[in-house]
């Protein structure tokens, strides 16, 4: 932020007290960003966000920053019409002569202020134009000769100059940039305190391209999401025993038991092939989960899906098949309910699922019989007659149990006289955040509102407390080729990872990000800075124009090649409505759904001993690092001397 004369100006009523130290917060506390520029995208296309910074990239001139102010052009435009002279002046105090320098503080008081600032009247002609008279004109391409450094690193033509590259263009920002950035490191000293809370946040799907392009997506390509600011990070090797590609079943049983299993199942180990009816005791493994409840810590899980998916499924359910989430699913492949008890059975009565603390997300189909779903009316998925919601309630009688399926009722639970909590607020998965806000969304919690009010219940016990958060919608969305949902979930998942932070002091709570698998969504071409990410990254060689986002396969590619006979085998994209969230981007294998992806994923870390989260390593040695820095489970411990001396 540039407001080196400014520190009084917070201080107006025209300003809202959105002050240098607070707007960090506002940005994360709800909808009104992605509210406000679905309003405003029909008039003003194609814009940037880039953390306060907005690059225009067409000649209209305009800069989006919130909701409309309604005021005139100039001071008064920036500042809602009802900026007082004092604001004003503060404002024109802090500048100097530098255009970039004007631009940039125009856009950031705007922001900080809410409004949406048009550049037009005297301010575009004294200030601006200048700027955009230094915009170079397109480039012309030499001719292609096959591996010829031209073809491979083609010329493109240049976006209109912005504040923002003004400013990049200096060597001094970058130095200064790098410096900072290098004292920062310096001056990091390894947090080696017991960890009495956890969090983990798994991102499903959560692979490095879809982190890099959601970024654009939320401001900008140098924006920084809240777990990228954690002091380390690594990546891990995703792979099951019998699968060079993982699904979200075996990686769960990885990254929450520390054993590596096969495709399909969960919490078992690799003797265990899926689908068998029958599974040895001494074959199961225990859970993350068992180990914190053991050391008296309250355990909870939030997801984005069914509470009884694949991936919450990993902290509770022993089972040889992630679909066998009802009895049904187990019927359906031939083995016997009554010696196999399904996934939502073992989160009611199971040693570990019964004793969760907390349990928020989607699929209630799963613990109803034929009973009409309170909100859509449609039936349940159990066939053996059981209400298994009902059967929760009416556990330990002397428990104050709550049962939710609402945000509504969510947000009236006492945390304080609460001691069970589970929320379903869905038949099946959460909704797109994105179809939420544009439908009911009063009556569903996003993700943020969830990690509140579980931490807050969690916290009550005085040994701490032990949490499970998925964003499990991020890997739906990719497998479905839309990467507007993916990318919308990405950052709604950075907003519950900003509410723990925040919340929890580093010296006590270690918070740990990371993904079970990647997907093959690629960000490629060589499109402009600033370019809509969503949007063309330039013209293939058919003459045709081509994303910067797309996918190595799924249901798309019937959406975007035609049959080779017909001349042209890409269809036109500028004929399609990709401004829809639910727009397919292109695939170039056809393929039922779109697969996950085996490259290494990443791992953010921020809390005590999140430094032994460095390097490279397999996923399964995750629960280790975590329950190492917690002093719970079996294995080494921090808090005790001669495993402390080991790492």
């Amino acid at each position: 932020m540039l407001w080196p004369a400014c520190s009084k100006c917070w201080q107006h009523s025209s300003l809202n007290g959105f002050g240098p130290h607070t707007h960090t917060k506002l940005a994360y506390s709800g909808e009104s960003t992605l509210v406000n520029r679905r309003a405003i995208s029909s008039e003003i296309r194609p814009c940037s966000w880039t953390n306060g910074v907005v690059t225009v990239l067409d000649a209209t001139l305009v800069a989006v920053v919130g909701r409309d102010s309604g005021g005139p052009s100039g001071w008064d435009g920036v500042l809602g019409g009802g900026g007082s002279t004092s604001d004003r002046k503060c404002l024109t105090d802090s500048l100097d002569d530098e255009r970039a320098r004007f631009v940039t503080v125009v856009v950031e008081a705007a922001m900080s202020c809410g409004q949406i600032v048009h550049l037009t009247g005297s301010m575009v002609q004294t200030r601006l134009l200048p700027i955009l008279l230094l915009v170079p004109l397109a480039v012309v391409a030499s001719p292609v000769r096959d591996n010829d450094d031209s073809s491979l690193h083609p010329a493109f033509e240049a976006g209109i100059l912005t504040a923002k590259n003004v400013r990049e263009q200096s060597t001094e920002f970058w130095r200064d940039h790098s410096r900072q950035q290098t004292l920062a490191k310096v001056a990091r000293r390894d947090n080696r305190n017991v960890a009495k809370n956890v969090v983990f946040f798994l991102g499903d799907g959560l692979s490095v391209q879809t982190v890099a392009s959601a970024r654009v997506a939320a401001g900008g390509e140098e924006r920084e999401f809240a777990f990228e600011r954690f002091p380390h990070t690594g990546f891990s090797r995703t792979y099951c025993v019998d699968a060079q590609v993982a699904d979200s079943a075996c990686t769960a049983t990885a990254y929450l038991a520390g054993v590596k299993a096969n495709y399909g199942t969960l919490g078992v180990n690799g003797k265990v092939k899926r689908g068998d009816c029958e599974v040895d005791r001494e074959n199961r493994v225990e859970s993350i989960a068992k180990w914190a409840l053991e050391a008296g810590k309250d355990v909870g899980i939030v997801t984005t899906t069914r509470v009884t998916h694949a991936s919450p499924a990993g902290m509770y359910a022993n089972i040889p098949d992630r679909d066998w989430e009802t009895d049904f699913g187990i019927r359906r492949d031939g083995c016997d309910p009554e010696l196999v008890d399904d996934i939502a059975e073992q989160l009611v009565y199971g040693e570990i699922g019964s004793k969760l603390k907390v349990v928020l997300g989607g699929g209630r189909r799963e613990f109803f019989d034929r009973t009409p779903d309170p909100e859509t009316g449609r039936a349940g998925f159990r066939s053996d007659g059981k209400n298994l919601v009902k059967e929760w309630l009416n556990g330990d009688p002397g428990e104050h149990r709550r049962y939710v399926w609402s945000r509504s009722e969510l947000l009236t639970v006492n945390p304080k006289t609460t001691d069970k909590l589970l929320g379903l607020f869905e038949p099946s998965h959460l909704q797109y955040n994105l179809d939420r806000i544009s439908g009911n969304m009063h009556e569903e919690p996003t993700l943020a509102e969830m990690v509140n009010k579980a931490t807050d219940i969690l916290s009550q016990n005085p040994n701490g407390f032990f949490l499970f958060v998925e964003g499990g919608r991020i890997d739906h969305a990719h497998h479905e080729n839309r990467a507007r949902y993916a990318l919308d979930e990405t950052i709604q998942f950075d907003r519950a990872v900003f509410t723990a932070r925040w919340k929890y002091s580093e010296e006590d709570t270690l918070i740990v990000v990371t993904a079970d698998h990647s997907h093959t969504m690629s960000y490629a071409g060589y499109p402009t800075r600033g370019n809509d990410i969503f949007g063309f990254a330039g013209t293939g060689t058919d003459g045709l124009p081509y994303s910067t986002l797309s996918y190595a396969n799924g249901q798309s590619f019937e959406d975007h090649f035609s049959a080779y006979s017909e001349g042209s085998a890409r269809r036109d994209m500028r004929t399609m409505d990709m401004q829809t969230p639910r727009f397919r981007f292109p695939a170039t294998v056809p393929y039922s759904t779109q697969t996950h992806a085996g490259e290494d994923v990443p791992v953010y870390a921020s809390g005590p001993w999140s430094h032994l989260f460095s390097g490279s390593y397999e996923q399964s040695i995750i629960p280790d690092l975590i329950s190492y820095a917690a002093c719970f489970g079996s294995g080494p411990q921090a808090c005790e001397g001669a495993g402390s001396s080991l790492l």
